[in-house]
């Protein structure tokens, strides 16, 4: 399922139960989509991944383990995962709660002098820091934590996106194409990190960090 006629309005996905609306945004680790789930009547988020993945059985299984734990996370500021497809002819995809709002990152880029007032911000920090704190005690770590993952919904709480799907997507990119690197975004990278040891909640900790500074 590649090229961009496999995400315009209409096309099926899933096996049919799932119908494309729109496009919303489209980056190195996949196009995201808002959909219409048949079965239940709602709308979601799809995240199409690359098809070289659906081409490896050993990056598929890293994706599937990563979704099942992030599919426990259930909190007010962290975005919900909801199950892993893989279908024959189709690009793997993950469905995922949809959010009606902007990253931070766009939105610094409508402040005077891309600067948020700290009064605007303190409360999404703290938001972030209680998300943090939940998934660190269930022993899930994000591991590429920035602007870009934070979205501002439409009743201003801030929501996490990728729970560990970013980093194990770019893992499983690199193993593919056999290109030597470091998974996650190194802006926002503690050192550990960026030397290539295992991640750990202090990695989120200094990621949050980079991301309230900038």
């Amino acid at each position: 399922m590649e090229g961009s006629e496999h995400y315009k309005p209409g096309v099926e996905a899933g096996g049919g139960r799932f119908k494309i609306i729109k496009k919303l945004g489209e980056g190195g680790m996949g196009v995201v989509c808002l959909a219409e789930d048949s079965m239940l009547g709602e709308q979601l988020a799809l995240k199409f991944l690359s098809a070289q993945l659906g081409h490896d059985e050993e990056a598929m299984e890293d994706m599937r383990r990563e979704t099942r734990k992030s599919r426990q996370l259930t909190h007010p500021n962290i975005v919900r995962i909801h199950d892993i497809y893989h279908l024959p002819g189709e690009a793997p995809f993950i469905s995922m709660e949809v959010i009606e709002g902007q990253a931070l990152s766009s939105l610094k880029a409508e402040q005077i002098d891309r600067i948020f007032p700290w009064a605007y911000l303190e409360p999404l920090v703290a938001q972030m820091c209680d998300a943090l704190d939940y998934a660190h005690e269930e022993k899930i770590v994000h591991r590429d934590l920035k602007p870009a993952n934070l979205m501002l919904d439409s009743k201003g709480r801030i929501k996490i996106a990728d729970f560990g799907l970013a980093a194990t997507i770019s893992d499983s990119m690199v193993k593919v194409s056999k290109d030597m690197g470091v998974s996650g975004t190194p802006s926002y990278m503690g050192p550990q990190q960026l030397d290539g040891l295992p991640s750990k909640a202090t990695d989120d900790i200094y990621s949050l960090g980079a991301t309230i500074y900038e």
